[in-house]
């Protein structure tokens, strides 16, 4: 059977199975990884062509604006980008609760169950 969505929300125990059980020093880790898992299957680059590299995925995934340099500072990218709609600008917030119909609350009491 092949795989052609990840249906799986960011759920705190999804984010916690991604974090190989180190939620609480991993979060944003595991975060990018449910990011990239929902465009890679079910997203905008489900359709890449095969075999595909990094660069088709960054030029599907960044605004034009996100710079190419492997070596840039994070900061430099996120300035770079600044006012426009790239991946790089989205908040935590805003990746895992793109419509913000979540409740915030619910889930992080269940997501401090899983760290303790």
């Amino acid at each position: 059977m092949a795989v052609d969505q990840f249906p799986y929300g960011p759920t705190p125990q999804v984010l916690h199975w991604l974090s190989e059980g180190q939620l609480s020093s991993r979060l944003m880790r595991s975060v990018r990884c449910w990011v990239w898992l929902r465009q890679l299957y079910g997203g905008n680059l489900a359709n890449l062509h095969q075999p595909f590299t990094y660069g088709d995925v960054r030029d599907l995934s960044f605004a034009p604006s996100h710079l190419k340099a492997e070596a840039t500072s994070p900061e430099h990218i996120s300035r770079h980008c600044q006012g426009t709609s790239c991946l790089c600008q989205q908040s935590t917030l805003e990746l895992l609760w793109p419509n913000q119909g979540g409740h915030l609350g619910a889930w992080v009491a269940a997501a401090l169950r899983q760290i303790v």
